[in-house]
Order: structure tokens, then sequence, then C-alpha cells
């Protein structure tokens, strides 16, 4: 992203889950957001598990499945 700097960029996901956790990761590398700001963003969406916990770094959910907010577990109200 750092190449397109001051374009438009479109990134997309039907439900934003997956997004997220590149914008995660993202901010985590450029130190865009502090970690919990991070967090708070990704996990008002979801929660990764299996291979999208292990892209973001989350090795405490890699052998747990994905938990999505509204459904398994109440959406923050930031």
């Amino acid at each position: 992203m750092d190449g397109r700097k001051g374009e438009r960029i479109h990134v997309h996901c039907i439900v934003n889950a997956r997004v997220t956790a590149f914008f995660y990761k993202y901010d985590q590398e450029t130190g865009l957001l502090s970690e919990p700001r991070a967090r708070s963003q990704m996990v008002n969406i979801w929660k990764p598990g299996g291979i999208w916990a292990e892209f973001i770094g989350d090795d405490s959910r890699i052998d747990e499945d994905h938990l999505y907010a509204g459904r398994d577990y109440p959406r923050s109200q930031d």
C-alpha cells in the first residue's frame, strides 16, 4: 500500500472479515495504530481462527474456529 500513497485503494470482502485481518497486519507492520486499537477494529467484525489467526500472528487462536461479532459474541459499541 505504501507504493500507492495518495491513491484510493479498494479492498473488498463480502463480510469485511478478511479485510480487517489485512488492515490489522498492515497497521502493526507500519505502526499506524496501536495493537489494542487495531485489534478492536478487527474484533468488531470477527476473531480469526485457523490460518487467519496464524496470518495475523495470534497463536492462541490457530486451533480455534472463526468467531463473528453479533453472532458468536456481542459487537462492541465504540
